[in-house]
């Protein structure tokens, strides 16, 4: 399922299924156990803006925790070296992984507090701010600290 107002993807595994994962929450992944709190979305397949990408159904309830790990590892980086590769992000232009983002918009919500904010890929941000079509992008100024 997707949350995009939190910008999360989540996979559902089977219980147990990444009990062997390293921790890679530097790397922003998350591994939720058993009683933890996520909004689902219901049947109709919308819920608060969580959507599903694929409906659960009786022969695909869960994704198979191996090959979830070598896509997240191929896309990512070895869950093992999260701590020295760090966070990654998504660029809004061209979508590719990047470990050197640059903030391009930031928007909050008044009714929830929710925050978030787009990033760009440096060869993205330069090529639109550099005489590109930068219809998207909007640079964000850092704000005092």
């Amino acid at each position: 399922m997707q949350d995009p107002a939190l910008g999360h993807l989540v996979w559902f595994i089977p219980p147990g299924g990444a009990d062997i994962w390293p921790d890679a929450q530097q790397m922003s992944v998350v591994v939720y156990r058993a009683g933890d709190v996520l909004t689902v979305p219901g049947f109709s397949g919308w819920r608060d803006g969580t959507s599903w990408i694929h409906r659960p159904s009786a022969s695909r309830m869960f994704t198979d925790p191996g090959t979830l790990r070598m896509a997240v590892e191929h896309v990512a980086g070895p869950l093992a070296e999260a701590e020295a590769l760090g966070p990654a992000w998504v660029c809004c232009r061209c979508g590719r992984l990047t470990r050197d983002p640059v903030p391009v918009d930031s928007w909050e919500s008044f009714s929830n507090g929710l925050c978030r904010t787009s990033w760009a890929c440096r060869p993205c941000w330069s090529g639109t701010t550099q005489g590109g079509d930068g219809r998207h992008l909007h640079l964000v100024r850092e704000a005092p600290q």
